[in-house]
């Protein structure tokens, strides 16, 4: 590969990644246009799930890397759950403050990896609203599936960490020695799942709109 040496060349090169070239291209990209990013959690963790998905379903193709094409689907599966979470709990700990009760600071939402952290918020943010624990899905009827789960997932991955490098900071491997699963199960468990929590999140929201628009009548 031939260097660029040249300051001129150098300039311009800096400035090609993200260049608008047509607001009319199919590819022009907008990020932050509600100018509200708090509120894009959802649609961030709807994104990595999508983007997951679409790479199960192309998953293997390329041979030689077929077992390392895992990671990166589920460094997305793994932080799209996590993106889940706290929007949920974000919302949620709005309507609990609109009734006076307890939340989780958004210091705390932001400033954390851990998967387990949200689950005494979401528990009560579901029994604020009244809501179930019975997801529809078989193997998330209970609370206790649920947990189950998150901490499964915590276990192997606590830090979002374990799917992006192979090894931690200190050289230690990030996964146990052959790690080993099936992809396809993984994804049918986990795929209903984040569904479900995206329903609940437009739940939640309506929730929200109700409660804002009851508060102002008084």
């Amino acid at each position: 590969m031939q260097m660029l040496n040249k300051d001129k060349d150098k300039k311009s090169f800096s400035h090609s990644l993200f260049r608008t070239e047509s607001k009319n291209d199919k590819d022009f990209i907008v990020l932050n246009w509600h100018g509200q990013p708090i509120k894009e959690l959802a649609l961030y963790a709807e994104s990595y799930h999508c983007a997951a998905k679409k790479l199960v379903s192309v998953y293997g193709t390329t041979g030689a890397l077929r077992d390392f094409e895992a990671a990166p689907i589920l460094f997305l599966y793994r932080h799209a759950f996590e993106l889940y979470l706290k929007a949920f709990v974000q919302i949620g700990s709005d309507i609990l403050s609109l009734h006076g009760k307890v939340t989780i600071s958004l210091k705390k939402i932001l400033n954390t990896h851990k998967l387990t952290e949200f689950i005494p918020d979401f528990e009560a943010i579901i029994k604020e609203v009244g809501w179930t624990w019975d997801m529809g899905i078989d193997g998330l009827r209970r609370k206790s599936d649920f947990v189950k789960l998150v901490r499964e997932f915590e276990t192997i991955d606590p830090s979002s960490f374990a799917f992006r490098y192979p090894t931690d900071k200190q050289g230690n491997a990030s996964l146990p020695h052959y790690f080993s699963f099936n992809l396809s199960t993984f994804a049918q468990k986990i795929d209903p799942l984040l569904a479900t929590i995206d329903g609940a999140l437009t739940g939640l929201k309506e929730l929200w709109n109700s409660a804002v628009e009851a508060a102002n009548q008084e």
